[in-house]
């Protein structure tokens, strides 16, 4: 939350669910939950995929990370739902990226392979939430941020070095990207 130009809160429900605090035009404030943020970027591709596909889209599979719990699953459920689509099943990343990359060929992954009927499972993973995004490129740059000040005796992690940081920022990203 310390990153983003954009206050974060509680939701106003009967439980406590993270909500974005938005300015409208006229002026008034409100808050967006996140399923209802998710919604229009689904809506968005959805329409990307429409214009692409030159009809009209109906039926999705979406994919969840797989650290997702099932509320978590709903909420990417419903946010599809709000943007207009039938969600048929929902992937984790990991089985959509077995598939992406051609590692599901001919209903088998490998010789004796855990696919059975044509899907997927995934049949361990680290659970770690904050596997990937944001965070691990945080991690990446504060293990650069410490070794520049152990092998130069510099510290560009103060708000003086913003464009350091912000072009180490950028070439880790771009490393991470190349794999």
């Amino acid at each position: 939350m310390k990153r983003v130009p954009y206050k974060i809160g509680e939701g106003v429900r009967n439980f406590a669910r993270p909500a974005v605090e938005v300015k409208a035009t006229d002026g008034e404030v409100g808050q967006l939950y996140v399923e209802e943020i998710a919604s229009m970027v689904v809506a968005e591709l959805k329409k990307k995929a429409e214009d692409h596909l030159g009809r009209t889209v109906r039926d999705a599979i979406v994919t969840v990370p797989g650290h997702f719990n099932d509320p978590s699953t709903w909420a990417a459920m419903d946010a599809s739902k709000m943007a207009g689509l039938d969600v048929m099943r929902t992937v984790s990343e990991q089985s959509a990226a077995a598939v992406a990359y051609g590692l599901h060929v001919d209903g088998k992954l490998r010789e004796n392979g855990n696919d059975m009927d044509g899907s997927l499972e995934i049949l361990a993973d680290a659970n770690d939430p904050f596997l990937g995004g944001d965070d691990f490129d945080q991690g990446i740059v504060g293990y650069f941020v410490k070794l520049i000040k152990t092998k130069h005796g510099k510290d560009i992690s103060d708000d003086r070095n913003r464009i350091a940081l912000g072009k180490l920022r950028t070439a880790c990203e771009r490393a991470k990207n190349m794999h």
